[in-house]
């Protein structure tokens, strides 16, 4: 009895361990593999045009493709951090008004979004060619959008 009233006291007043930060953390990884990927999607397609094999030929320089994946698996995790954090006192500037819905939110749509990259990931390790012509004329724009998209979703982790 004395020993887990000892146990309950030193770990919420000397060294409590909080699932929110843990979900905050778990979020703003996921929107960075998100973001990798996004960032290296264009150079995988659209490089190495000259050979003819496309940007797939090395495992180890495309290990970030693979990072989707984990963003798919963390479904429970989250969902197990969220329903803790729910239960945490209040604390900081937000009380009893903490957002805890908006970062159910943000997981929801964090984990729409890595569907629609392995859609792309499917696409990039399939064998369908397009013609050199079309992937000419969207190079600039799907590059740049990439890119873009990458750096927003990296911007936003960090706010996170």
């Amino acid at each position: 009895m004395i020993g887990g009233a000892i146990c309950i006291i030193i770990s919420i007043s000397v060294c409590p361990v909080w699932a929110r930060e843990d979900l905050k953390k778990l979020i703003a990884l996921n929107l960075e593999k998100l973001a990798n990927f996004l960032e290296g999607f264009a150079g995988e397609y659209f490089g190495n045009e000259g050979d003819g094999k496309g940007g797939m030929d090395s495992k180890a320089d495309n290990s970030f493709l693979e990072g989707y994946r984990s963003v798919l698996n963390s479904k429970t995790t989250e969902e197990t951090m969220a329903n803790f954090a729910r239960w945490e006192p209040c604390l900081g500037s937000f009380r009893f008004n903490h957002p805890w819905m908006q970062y159910v939110k943000i997981r929801a749509l964090t984990r729409k979004c890595a569907h629609q990259i392995a859609a792309l990931h499917g696409y990039l390790s399939s064998d369908v060619h397009v013609p050199q012509v079309f992937k000419k004329q969207i190079q600039e724009a799907c590059t740049r959008m990439s890119l873009e998209s990458g750096k927003v979703l990296r911007e936003l982790a960090l706010e996170i």
